[in-house]
């Protein structure tokens, strides 16, 4: 740390703003004092694994060859540990143009060719499987007369102390010429058995496949260990080959992408991509507004860990007949702007979604599109890698790297030249080299079971915590996931190009005021919501009513004219024109909510083009004659006397109003209140009840009523509770708090710079 610390003191103050606008993190919070507090928070694991995350591919392999070779090496020693490629004579110079490019966000720091890793770098960024150990760590695990030993295979000078020998074996075996000339005294065959036990990666699952591949690797092992470059234990089979020995058993140096793949472009008219943006964006709107309105009529089932489970969206992708990715989809952006809300039943519309419903339609598309490039997953990947199903709404499963890929991806798009369009191929291929350590795909979270008794559950089940997978620059097929799709869904991306849509969501340079100068905040959401009500068609307030009980809306419908037909009409049809039909049914479930036939005859006159068929009102008539002949009361208790005139007396008592009296017969009355609170308001209005033995009812008079109705919630008792505190304004929880300190606005890397420069 002290030669770190020495290292940006030694910067000048351009140099260190440079190193804290690359590292800004370290900046938030309360100002660092002196360069030895900046030191300590740029070794943090969060701060290094961020800047890991947003390095180039090439800047990581250098850094990987670094720690292969301890994590201090000079540069020339690094290149001779990579792939020189077809154009070997500028080779050592890439390299230490990315080693500068790591030392701009202090990962690493040079001196005079040497180049010297940041502290924790190792704990972060861990060596790709395969790679093996450094010989380093490997060497600190050996005693002294081993070491010792081994320098005199290596015919070194073996004294000094263990430090002193680790360093002096360390440097030996990160000489690629030296290590390439005792690899040569193996002969092919024992060269190819280490590498096979190095690969092995299942063998100590599978010990019958470990005993065949035990055929000639005792004679590896032994010439290994006599040629130094084989640590051995105490049986042959027990040895280890350091990283340095294995690059250079398998024959290449480890990988080096130099240069930064330019993806082929191909002509994309902007006619149409215009066009299919806009396609894109009706379907994205109508089903977003058709599974809202679904969800309003009745909630989502939640599963019982969390999320909205696959057998629930397919049940909704029926319903409504929208395919399942666009159903998670819509679900996932309408969970992440809070319109769909739990509810501790299920998932319902949020507090905020009756009016984005009574919204424009572009303002309603908008408020989703914001959502997606900032969700922490991929909503419409319905199984990660291991093949395990995966929730709408569970935000368990957010990862910073997965919300890094897709903003990523989204400003590589934005660079592209208008009239150009990539393909997927070749924009995931560009992805992963600048931006290998993120998520284009689901990546599962690392259980990790806590043993430790104090950590133990109440109910006894073991605690476990999940970790995102470690940091490691893994050699996968270029992909995008479904980054491209979901952003094709959007309207974002079309013909392979960026969209207006998406430039004006992230105000691109394109999307300035027309006199030049560049849109503020409320411009460019008011300019984007302009520009998404321009591509979608505009809404209608009108049905056409035929004499089949149809009623259908050439285009999108109004909320409030979507909301009614909704209420009394079962929806059939979707797409260009919408088709409800009415029935017996849909007409008694408006009756049941509060309407009445003559104001919904009104109510549907006014929104159609022309007079009410007289089927339809026929059948509104009809239903309003039957509805209600039979009559249906909540009843929780139930008084029984045989005194007429009492129980009379106790109905009209105004003393008793609350409890919802109601005479059955003369000797039977009902309350709508659980028996436990009849008997004391009786007994407060001083009447002689006794609680009765019956079905339903018990005799402990100490009970609340909370257990007397059969098959209560006490949840939902509880909730009941809390919410009807909350509205008395029991106590102002507000008024006991502490003030909540200001928050200081993190320093500029250029203010910081100057205050630190010399400390």
């Amino acid at each position: 740390m002290n030669a770190f610390v020495s290292w940006l003191a030694r910067l000048d103050q351009r140099d260190l703003a440079t190193v804290l606008g690359n590292r800004a993190d370290v900046l938030h919070g309360t100002p660092p004092d002196d360069l030895t507090a900046v030191a300590r928070r740029l070794a943090t694991r969060r701060s290094l694994a961020s800047a890991l995350v947003a390095s180039p591919k090439p800047a990581l392999q250098v850094l990987t060859a670094l720690l292969i070779l301890g994590g201090d090496a000079p540069l020339a020693r690094i290149a001779a540990m990579l792939d020189a490629g077809p154009s070997p004579a500028d080779h050592l110079t890439k390299v230490g143009h990315w080693c500068r490019v790591l030392e701009a966000s202090a990962l690493v720091w040079l001196d005079e060719q040497h180049v010297h890793a940041a502290p924790g770098i190792s704990d972060v960024l861990a060596l790709p499987e395969g790679t093996g150990t450094p010989s380093r760590r490997l060497l600190d695990a050996l005693t002294v007369a081993v070491l010792r030993l081994i320098l005199q295979i290596w015919r070194l000078p073996w004294n000094g102390t263990k430090a002193e020998l680790v360093d002096r074996l360390g440097a030996a075996f990160g000489d690629p010429v030296a290590v390439r000339e005792r690899v040569g005294r193996l002969t092919d065959e024992q060269r190819d058995a280490l590498l096979a036990e190095i690969d092995s990666h299942d063998a100590e699952s599978d010990p019958a496949l470990h005993r065949r591949r035990l055929t000639g690797l005792a004679d590896a092992v032994r010439a290994g260990a006599e040629a130094g470059i084989v640590l051995t234990g105490y049986t042959p089979y027990e040895f280890s080959v350091p990283a340095e020995v294995v690059v250079v058993l398998r024959g290449h140096g480890l990988p080096f992408d130099r240069h930064e793949p330019v993806p082929p472009t191909s002509e994309a008219s902007p006619h149409m991509v215009a066009r299919e943006s806009a396609a894109a964006l009706q379907t994205f709107a109508e089903a977003s507004i058709t599974i809202l309105d679904h969800v309003r009529d009745r909630p989502l089932t939640p599963l019982r860990h969390g999320g909205i489970g696959a057998r629930e969206v397919s049940r909704v992708g029926k319903v409504c007949r929208i395919e399942s990715q666009m159903v998670r989809l819509v679900l996932d952006l309408a969970y992440a702007a809070q319109l769909l809300v739990w509810d501790h039943t299920g998932y319902a519309w949020g507090e905020s979604t009756r009016e984005w419903r009574d919204l424009d339609a572009g303002t309603r598309t908008v408020t989703l599109l914001r959502a997606w490039p900032f969700l922490g997953w991929s909503p419409t990947l319905a199984r990660g890698l291991d093949g395990s199903a995966l929730a709408v709404g569970d935000s368990e499963r957010a990862c910073d790297r997965c919300t890094d890929a897709r903003m990523s991806t989204l400003a590589e798009w934005l660079r592209i030249a208008d009239g150009q369009g990539v393909t997927d191929s070749a924009m995931g291929e560009l992805m992963t080299w600048l931006r290998p350590l993120d998520h284009f795909e689901h990546r599962a979270l690392v259980v990790e079971e806590v043993s430790s008794a104090t950590y133990r559950h109440r109910w006894g089940r073991t605690v476990t915590r999940t970790l995102p997978d470690p940091l490691w620059l893994v050699e996968v097929e270029p992909s995008l996931g479904v980054i491209a799709e979901e952003a094709r869904m959007l309207g974002l991306v079309a013909h392979g190009a960026a969209t207006a849509v998406l430039r004006e969501l992230f105000g691109a340079p394109t999307g300035g005021s027309p006199d030049g100068t560049q849109n503020g905040p409320q411009d460019a959401e008011t300019g984007l919501v302009r520009l998404v009500g321009s591509l979608l068609p505009q809404p209608v307030a009108q049905a056409t009513f035929g004499s089949d009980l149809t009623a259908v809306v050439t285009g999108p419908p109004t909320g409030e004219l979507s909301a009614l037909l909704d209420s009394c009409a079962d929806r059939e049809g979707r797409g260009g024109a919408a088709t409800w039909r009415f029935s017996t049914a849909s007409v008694r479930r408006a009756l049941d909510a509060g309407a009445r036939a003559e104001d919904l005859e009104t109510r549907l006159s006014a929104v159609s083009r022309g007079t009410l068929p007289q089927p339809l009102t026929y059948l509104l008539a009809d239903v309003s004659r039957r509805h209600g002949s039979v009559r249906v009361f909540d009843g929780r208790a139930v008084l029984r006397s045989e005194d007429v005139e009492l129980l009379a007396q106790i109905v009209a008592d105004r003393k008793l109003r609350k409890l919802g009296l109601l005479s059955v017969v003369p000797t039977v009355a009902v309350a709508t209140v659980a028996s436990g609170e009849v008997l004391k308001a009786l007994r407060a209005a001083g009447y002689l009840p006794m609680a009765g033995a019956g079905p339903g009812n018990g005799t402990d008079e100490s009970v609340e009523g909370t257990n007397d109705r059969p098959g209560a919630n006490p949840r939902q008792e509880l909730d009941a509770m809390l919410r009807r505190l909350a509205a008395e304004d029991v106590m102002d929880l507000d008024a006991l708090l502490p003030a909540h300190p200001a928050r200081h606005e993190p320093e500029t890397p250029e203010v910081a710079a100057a205050r630190l420069a010399g400390r």
